[in-house]
């Protein structure tokens, strides 16, 4: 019986989708956690340049364990979305504006930054098909200093369900 219930637990570690999300590393900075939220019922992909984008967003975990660094470029397969964004949605006298941000994301040394955090967010604009639960996409993150990093951006329904 100890043996089944290890295999039933073996199986639904393989096959649920936070099983196959994965941490990954570059020189001093690791990304964890990184997951994106399933597209809601009635997606449409966008039809003409008239058509607002389709978003989505994504959400990750960036530890910095050396020097400050910054998070210069995001990017997934084009395949996927037009182009992934770094974005600042924030409130000004009551109106909310949300800016791309230029020059990128300073990451402290010897910190972690999830995000979205203080109104930052990374944004994929322009999908090209619904995200589905369980499914991957590669997502490239570029440092000023440690390079660049490819993760495996896994879709959830929600957080509880993330990697």
């Amino acid at each position: 019986m100890t043996r089944f219930l290890l295999l039933l637990v073996a199986i639904f570690s393989v096959t649920s989708p936070a099983a196959h999300a994965k941490n990954a590393s570059v020189g001093q900075i690791a990304v964890q956690h990184a997951w994106a939220p399933a597209t809601p019922d009635g997606f449409q992909p966008k039809r003409s340049e008239w058509d607002p984008d389709l978003l989505g967003e994504v959400y990750l975990t960036i530890a910095n364990a050396g020097a400050e660094d910054r998070l210069v470029v995001v990017a997934t397969d084009p395949g996927i979305a037009d182009s992934v964004e770094l974005r600042r949605h924030k409130v000004d006298h009551g109106v909310m504006q949300i800016d791309a941000i230029d020059g990128g994301i300073v990451l402290p040394g010897g910190q972690t930054l999830d995000l979205p955090h203080e109104g930052i967010h990374v944004i994929l604009t322009g999908l090209k098909a619904p995200l589905e639960i369980g499914e991957h996409m590669p997502l490239t993150l570029t440092f000023e200093k440690a390079g660049r990093l490819t993760v495996d951006l896994v879709v959830a329904a929600s957080s509880a369900d993330r990697p």
